[in-house]
């Protein structure tokens, strides 16, 4: 098997992580912001992952530099929300209006979107694209729109750090809560700077001749902040009232949802499947394979929805 598909498979399974990871934090309560804010920040890390795994073992260069002016939906949004979701989750009372604050974490965000997108104003021309054993990789020299993203990831990096290091600090001590933030944070700090090390070192000095592997060390902090929640309940919300309603389900209601949480579950490994297999392992078609394992991950989802919406319309 050559190393591109390899590297392209192993993308492709952290961005089903990231999917996975997202679901379950909202099913845990909808309601949440900081589960919202959790979802759209995997949700931008999943994207970005399944554009780099189709980039990476694209037949053609010019496929390959599309995919990687489509994953701008991923890294080019995600430090922005990184940094609203760390604000949320450290309870930052900022001093400024709402609308502003959005403006200036996210304006950032929209220019790289606005530059770097498909058929964007710089698109495909920060894309020099160079087959290699390890897939396709760019060499574009850095230039002054690689210095604005550098600035700003690194920016906005040091503010999420910062903030929950403030956060960190005024956690009580020897309580499991500052154990868990503990885990967190150096998980954080790992890979940012294992990501200037691999990344933004070589575009610096123009030794940028490898794959970019920052969005699979990320799955570091994010399975540490997922397992986490999952067993404190305290950084990402659950439902206070489920315990009561759970009391209070008939016994063919509980039936009901569990064969539609099921019928999800189902049908979201299917895409997952149906596209590895038929892309990676069969080679066929990208436009047929996205249309399929899309129509089976929707198929998934609405049936996720049919209890809420029969139990609204009842």
């Amino acid at each position: 098997m050559k190393y591109s598909l390899i590297l392209s498979m192993i993308f492709y399974i952290c961005g089903c992580f990231y999917v996975v990871f997202g679901l379950h934090t909202i099913a845990a309560n909808v309601k949440s912001n900081v589960n919202r804010l959790f979802v759209t920040l995997t949700s931008s890390m999943a994207i970005w992952s399944f554009a780099y795994s189709i980039s990476t073992s694209a037949p053609t260069a010019e496929a390959s530099a599309f995919w990687q002016c489509f994953s701008v939906f991923g890294w080019g949004v995600f430090y922005s929300i990184l940094l609203h979701f760390v604000l949320i989750l450290t309870r930052f009372e900022s001093r400024l209006p709402k609308r502003t604050m959005f403006a200036l974490i996210y304006t950032p965000a929209l220019i790289n979107v606005i530059l770097f997108a498909p058929f964007g104003f710089l698109a495909e021309n920060q894309y020099r694209m160079v087959q290699t054993d390890l897939g396709w990789v760019n060499i574009h020299p850095l230039d002054v729109w690689g210095i604005w993203y550098i600035v700003y990831y690194a920016v906005f990096s040091v503010a999420s750090i910062t903030l929950l290091i403030y956060w960190w600090i005024h956690i009580e001590s020897h309580t499991l809560l500052k154990r868990r933030v503990t885990f967190f944070l150096l998980s954080v700090l790992f890979s940012f700077f294992l990501g200037i090390a691999t990344e933004t070192l070589p575009d610096i000095f123009g030794k940028n001749f490898s794959p970019r592997f920052i969005i699979i060390f990320m799955m570091i902090p994010v399975a540490t902040l997922f397992l986490t929640s999952k067993k404190m309940d305290l950084i990402l919300e659950r439902k206070t009232v489920a315990s009561l309603f759970s009391a209070t389900k008939q016994p063919q209601d509980m039936d009901r949802s569990r064969l539609f949480q099921t019928a999800t579950a189902i049908y979201t490994l299917g895409s997952v499947i149906s596209f590895s297999i038929g892309y990676y392992g069969m080679g066929k078609p990208l436009n047929g394979e996205l249309l399929l394992a899309g129509f089976l991950l929707l198929t998934g989802l609405m049936a996720r929805l049919i209890p809420s919406l029969t139990k609204s319309r009842s």
